[in-house]
């Protein structure tokens, strides 16, 4: 980077406290870190802090920025304009597998797919849209994430987490994490489900299924 791009930053106060930039490097260089990942509104801090290590005498971790998460209308997503930490989402019925899935899916595609086609129904057929953390694991990489910023659409993270929902009682071990889940959900609203036994409680989250988006679901229907 041209040095005369960068303005003179001020890394360490009158009073001796270091500003978050000096002290973000040391502390990323006293805890080992190799690799950042961050939004792209760090850019124009990057050049800064890879001199502060050059200055320092210390081999810089590698940098990516990843695009912006944006709102429906295009503006940068904020929580002004709704839920955006992860809390809120896990408290309004949505499972962790399905946000890890929905975020994933924010900027990035599989190998051979563009985000546009993973974002209508009627192509997103043609690729893999729905994935374990395992699978993720192994189909992420830094190399398909796209430049520019992600909407963040809220109905297809409805959409991700029925089917994650569906997943979980496929599977014999889930299918009974998913019903303790429900269980507790509609203790809490005060639905007595003593009376049902367990079979005829899976039978009932099997029959409903197809119509629940979120785990909150099963207990309004």
């Amino acid at each position: 980077f041209p040095t005369r791009t960068i303005d003179d930053q001020i890394i360490l106060k009158t009073d001796g406290m270091p500003t978050y930039h000096l002290a973000s490097v040391v502390d990323d260089h006293d805890m080992g870190i190799t690799h950042i990942i961050r939004g792209e509104e760090w850019l124009p801090s990057t050049p800064k802090h890879v001199l502060l290590y050059e200055m320092l005498g210390w081999e810089a971790p590698k940098f990516t920025h990843l695009p912006l998460l944006l709102n429906a209308d295009g503006s940068k997503l904020s929580k002004r304009q709704g839920d955006v930490a992860v809390t809120d989402f896990l408290e309004n019925g949505y499972l962790t597998s399905a946000l890890i899935n929905f975020v994933a899916l924010l900027g990035w595609s599989p190998p051979g797919a563009k985000i546009q086609d993973l974002l209508e129904n009627d192509k997103a057929e043609e690729y893999k849209v729905i994935f374990t953390m395992p699978e993720l694991v192994e189909a992420f990489s830094l190399d398909n994430v796209n430049k520019s910023g992600a909407a963040v659409d809220i109905e297809r993270l409805k959409w991700i987490n029925s089917q994650h929902i569906r997943l979980m009682l496929e599977n014999g071990k889930t299918s009974e994490e998913l019903m303790t889940m429900v269980k507790e959900l509609l203790k809490e609203a005060g639905v007595d489900y003593s009376e049902s036994s367990d079979v005829e409680f899976m039978l009932y989250l099997r029959t409903v299924v197809q119509r629940v988006h979120k785990i909150d679901d099963f207990v309004r229907l």
